[in-house]
């Protein structure tokens, strides 16, 4: 291979190399703290990221959650129960099936809130946060079902926070409103505590907002409606507020992503890179490097097409072509060649090899295609005469002029009567 040709190789391999361990940024369109569309929340998540307030992002499993800090999910897709089981991956007739994977971990001290899908999310949502069934369940525990309340129109003049929903109780240390235009909110408390509830307005009444119990040695938050955590709504009255209040109240959380589809690690190249697996890899690398290099350090090794030791017929050929050349018994050499001139002439007319020169000639006389002797063609019949009794006459030469002249005419009486 070319110099040049190799460094193209080269080139390319590294190219394709970085393409993979390049890493994509997610889409800016998920409803995720990722998201920078109107329904997504990466607005909130550097609101606190830039206070100081948050440890990052989370991307592993249920099952495989470890820490006793808090960890909000946002408009998550299966931490409910009855979302598992419509999923068809579990098996509903096993409660533990289908309750959700963390709540072992919440158990053990875990800390999450659940921010449930918005009335008004600001923007539009993808599918699947569109068509999930109701939540009835997170963990095992009931959950009471959810009312949609839409906020109430006042008349006369505009005052500030008039007609926006209020977000009051042991959560708010003052009144936070809320400017979505439509808010869900739960219709009864059932066993939990009551953080914090919502009215439509100044005097609407109190529904339960934020509910909240312990569960094992940790602790469960649901947050009725997330819209005031979208980039929509996140600016507007006192959303941001009250999500530093849920903060200061339950310490810096980490934002789950994985319920929004992302992983730890979706390449496999980074993945191996930041395993423990990682040195093997390279001495692989390493290896394999080594061999190429090694093979490339000396010449390509090249076999001689010809080999004078194969027995081939050519070589067959030469070799007696040779001999014959040295030879000085040009009778014998003749004798043979009369030979190899009447089995030819044996094939062309289909009469056995062990026929006699004189049967050979007479059926070469008796052919019907030889053309009759005329006195124009005389000569030519003297000569073709001639021909057949040199392919019979055994007379010696002397000469290797007399062998060629010799064998000259036996090929032309081979062309005469083969055309």
């Amino acid at each position: 291979m070319s110099r040049s040709k190799l460094l193209f190789v080269v080139v390319l391999v590294l190219l394709t190399l970085v393409n993979f361990l390049w890493p994509s940024p997610p889409s800016p369109l998920t409803s995720s703290s990722f998201g920078t569309s109107a329904s997504g929340h990466g607005a909130v998540y550097e609101l606190l990221a830039e206070s100081g307030r948050t440890r990052g992002r989370s991307f592993e499993s249920g099952r495989r959650l470890r820490g006793d800090g808090p960890i909000w999910w946002i408009d998550p897709l299966g931490v409910c129960d009855g979302r598992i089981a419509s999923r068809g991956e579990a098996d509903v007739l096993d409660a533990e099936d289908v309750q959700w994977p963390a709540g072992r971990w919440l158990r053990e001290g875990g800390s999450a809130l659940v921010f449930l899908q918005s009335a008004d999310a600001g923007g539009p949502v993808l599918p699947p946060q569109d068509s999930l069934v109701v939540c009835d369940a997170i963990a095992g525990v009931p959950l009471p079902r959810r009312d949609r309340l839409t906020r109430a129109e006042v008349e006369g003049p505009p005052y500030p926070n008039a007609a926006r929903f209020r977000v009051e109780g042991p959560l708010a240390p003052t009144a936070r409103f809320l400017a979505q235009s439509k808010v869900y909110v739960f219709e009864e408390p059932l066993d939990w505590q009551v953080s914090a509830r919502i009215r439509n307005g100044e005097q609407g009444e109190a529904h339960p907002f934020v509910l909240s119990r312990p569960l094992g040695e940790g602790w469960l938050v649901v947050v009725a409606d997330s819209g005031f955590t979208h980039n929509a709504w996140l600016d507007q009255a006192g959303a941001a507020a009250f999500v530093v209040d849920l903060v200061d109240a339950h310490g810096p959380p980490r934002f789950d992503e994985r319920e929004h589809g992302f992983v730890p690690e979706t390449n496999a190249f980074r993945f191996i890179a930041a395993s423990s697996a990682a040195p093997v890899f390279a001495g692989l690398i390493v290896l394999g490097g080594l061999y190429a290099w090694r093979g490339n350090a000396l010449p390509a090794r090249s076999v001689g097409e010809f080999d004078p030791a194969t027995p081939t017929l050519d070589n067959y050929v030469a070799s007696m072509s040779s001999l014959y050349d040295r030879s000085r018994d040009h009778s014998q050499v003749l004798e043979r060649y009369r030979a190899l001139t009447a089995s030819r002439l044996e094939r062309y007319f289909g009469l056995p090899h062990d026929v006699s020169r004189r049967a050979l000639v007479e059926r070469i006389e008796g052919d019907p295609r030889r053309p009759q002797d005329t006195k124009v063609g005389s000569e030519a019949a003297s000569r073709r005469r001639a021909r057949l009794a040199s392919l019979m006459d055994s007379r010696p030469v002397t000469s290797a002029a007399e062998l060629e002249a010799a064998v000259r005419e036996l090929d032309a009486l081979v062309m005469e009567v083969t055309r």
